[in-house]
This record gives structure tokens, C-alpha cells and sequence, in this order.
């Protein structure tokens, strides 16, 4: 009985898109882990470990925020803890 119960809230959280990703859905076409984009190959594998390997970290990535908000192109500067809010950035990206 406790596992039927068990199946059915999960089959309904994943109806609803609640359940949450391992990790961020957009880890592999992030520019700023190309070479050269950061300071060296430790400061992508921090931010990685920072952002985008954890479920509970990657929907508070800047980057990842502005993709979900906007069909903008982000600027590889735009790094995941930006101190400007996803607004600021879009019309950032918008002026320029």
C-alpha cells in the first residue's frame, strides 16, 4: 500500500514537471565551459560543482534563469552568480 501511494505522488509530481533534474538541463551547450571562456579548466569544474551538479543550486544560476525567461543569446560574461537580478540582465542583453 505505502509503495502504490509512492508511485502514485511521483507519477503526479512528474506530470506536473515538479520533480527536479540531477543536473541542470542546459550543462552541455553552456558556453562558458568552452576552453578558454574561464580562468582555467578548476574554475569550471567549481562552477559546475557549484551550480550545475546540484538540483537544489542550478535553478539559481543566472544563465540558466535569463534561458528560462528569455529566448535571448547570454553573453559568455555573464557568469552563474551574477550579482544582477534576471531583469537587469536581459535589458543588459537587449542594449547591447
Amino acid at each position: 500500500m505505502l509503495l502504490w501511494g509512492i508511485m502514485l505522488i511521483c507519477k503526479t509530481l512528474y506530470k506536473k514537471k515538479i520533480m527536479v533534474e540531477k543536473e541542470c538541463p542546459k550543462i552541455y551547450q553552456c558556453p562558458i565551459f568552452k576552453k578558454g571562456v574561464l580562468f582555467s579548466e578548476q574554475t569550471g569544474q567549481t562552477y559546475k560543482n557549484l551550480y550545475c551538479l546540484k538540483p537544489e543550486k542550478y535553478n539559481k544560476c543566472k544563465r540558466y534563469l535569463v534561458s528560462t525567461k528569455s529566448k535571448l543569446t547570454i553573453p559568455e560574461s555573464v557568469m552563474p552568480n551574477s550579482s544582477l537580478e534576471v531583469d537587469e540582465i536581459i535589458e543588459m542583453i537587449k542594449t547591447n
